[in-house]
């Protein structure tokens, strides 16, 4: 049942015309679906739309604050991707040149051939390591990596499979082997000016009293696929199994592993996507965008047996990133989203503390309501 909302849960910044989106936020939070959350919506640098709200999941007395910080999981892939266009943009890497060229152990078993591009977009059979792994082997990062590098690949590019935690041992790896710093590093030197104070990976311990943590009790998600390769979905998904307490970890926060360890807002996160495709300084030229940003791989995940598009990195819209077929970005678990509307110049993100959606194939629902609002304040433009 519905309950009203405290008008002074939803803050923030409508402009003129898009005030029905700042409605459907309060009707989130009014539903019982919302705990706390941040909506926002940037086009060169202008807030068209970034709302807040609700109260923090770690201390549910303590309403959420214009820079409230939350973990986006997966979310942070996205980041990752934006992380090797920049390198791509400066001739440091290619996503036509094997991985082996710059990380010369990963050619092992065949594996010689597969490419930076082929690799970003899960298409390197590597989801999982064949021994078994501990986040805490992901922070120590040599040995996974290593690992990895020595295995046998599960398939062959021309199909792919969703790599949940494995990717951030990977490209973590070979940014190093072409760049020389961690991505963490990469990332707070070369990118983390454009989120403005809103969007970290590795989180600091004078930042941690803004995070907001993670509720625990995620509804089960209604999409079921077959696997065509059940075995690897179950290697893959409990070694280690992504868990949402990560996200009220501390280490965790603070290590800031690049598959799911980015700490941010909807802020911070929808101003990294409008630099990649508005603003007088994109962040990359429109010939790298497209490189980043082209399809490489679609169909079924040989994992969860799921439909996907990937692109170098970035999730290609397939019905959950808004009214652009040509939007890219990523998801997150528990609902969290980032995603760039390059024909609008926009970057779109959402951001929650209270976990609903736990399918990267299905759209959240508290974020339809949010996107069907955007779309037709825009089309009304």
């Amino acid at each position: 049942m519905s309950r009203p909302i405290e008008p002074a849960l939803v803050e923030g910044v409508t402009r003129p015309g898009y005030e029905a989106v700042r409605t459907v936020f309060a009707e989130n939070l009014a539903s019982g679906q919302e705990l706390g959350a941040h909506f926002a919506v940037y086009r060169r640098g202008e807030a068209l739309v970034d709302l807040w709200g609700g109260r923090m999941a770690r201390d549910p007395a303590r309403p959420i604050a214009p820079d409230s910080l939350y973990t986006i999981f997966s979310a942070t892939k996205g980041i990752v991707a934006m992380c090797f266009a920049l390198l791509v943009e400066r001739g440091t890497i290619s996503y036509e040149e094997p991985v082996a060229t710059y990380w010369p152990e990963f050619a092992s078993h065949g594996k010689g051939g597969i490419t930076v591009g082929e690799l970003l977009s899960h298409q390197g059979g590597l989801p999982t390591t064949r021994i078994p792994a501990t986040l805490a082997d992901y922070y120590a990062h040599d040995g996974v990596a290593a690992a990895l590098a020595g295995q046998e690949p599960y398939f062959r590019p021309g199909v792919w499979s969703y790599h949940p935690v494995s990717f951030a041992a990977l490209t973590d790896e070979l940014l190093r082997r072409t760049d020389g710093r961690p991505l963490r590093q990469f990332y707070a030197q070369e990118l983390a000016a454009r989120a403005e104070g809103d969007m970290f990976l590795g989180l600091p311990e004078q930042e941690d009293a803004r995070h907001v943590g993670m509720e625990q009790s995620p509804a089960p998600s209604t999409v079921t696929f077959d696997s065509p390769m059940p075995a690897m979905l179950e290697q893959a998904m409990s070694n280690p199994k992504s868990d949402l307490d990560w996200a009220n970890q501390r280490r965790f926060r603070a290590e800031g592993l690049p598959h799911a360890g980015a700490s941010g807002n909807a802020r911070g996160l929808a101003k990294l996507y409008a630099a990649m495709v508005s603003g007088a300084e994109p962040l990359v030229s429109p010939a790298v965008l497209q490189q980043a940003t082209r399809e490489r791989i679609a169909g079924i995940d040989q994992g969860s047996g799921g439909i996907g598009r990937y692109a170098a990195g970035f999730r290609l819209n397939v019905g959950n990133m808004g009214a652009n077929p040509a939007a890219f970005g990523h998801p997150g678990l528990g609902g969290t989203m980032g995603f760039a509307d390059p024909a609008r110049g926009l970057g779109v993100a959402y951001t929650t503390a209270r976990p609903l959606n736990t399918s990267l194939e299905q759209v959240d629902p508290r974020l339809l309501k949010l996107l069907v609002a955007f779309y037709a304040a825009e089309a009304a433009q």
